[in-house]
């Protein structure tokens, strides 16, 4: 009887450490990503452009950047990372769109307002996807370990 209930035992202690390494693993994964998406928006990695009327825009209030996605700063300090999710901060961007929905507008673009798709987001994922899953299995191991 005492087998039967060592193998329980072990069970349950090999299940909370895949249970702990999976969430460390979470974890990892957004960090990793949202330390590429930052970089990305900085660099203007993917060469986005931004339109001439934008340009204008920000010449009239004194903004000569031809950076998109960090003319003022407040969108790329509205990403956060919170253990395991990266994402746009609750509030209101100083144009009057909450994060989430500039966000969205910035990934998206908007044809009726001719602004077009800066799809940083998406494009970071797939940058760094392969990697991602490589960190996984790499992961993974160590418990077999």
């Amino acid at each position: 009887m005492a087998r039967r209930k060592d193998i329980f035992v072990q069970i349950e202690k090999d299940i909370k450490r895949i249970e702990k390494k999976s969430q460390e693993i979470a974890e990892e994964l957004a960090k990793m990503f949202y330390d590429k998406l930052i970089e990305n928006i900085e660099t203007n990695y993917f060469g986005f452009k931004i339109s001439d009327i934008t340009a204008r825009l920000r010449e009239a209030y004194g903004n000569s950047s031809k950076m998109p996605l960090v003319d003022s700063g407040e969108y790329l300090s509205s990403i956060l990372v919170d253990k395991t999710k990266v994402m746009v901060q609750k509030g209101v961007h100083k144009g009057g769109l909450t994060f989430e929905e500039l966000s969205w507008i910035l990934e998206f673009g908007r044809r009726d307002k001719g602004s077009p798709p800066f799809p940083v987001w998406r494009l970071t994922y797939g940058q760094i996807k392969e990697d991602m899953f490589k960190l996984v299995n790499e992961r993974l191991n160590e418990l077999k370990k």
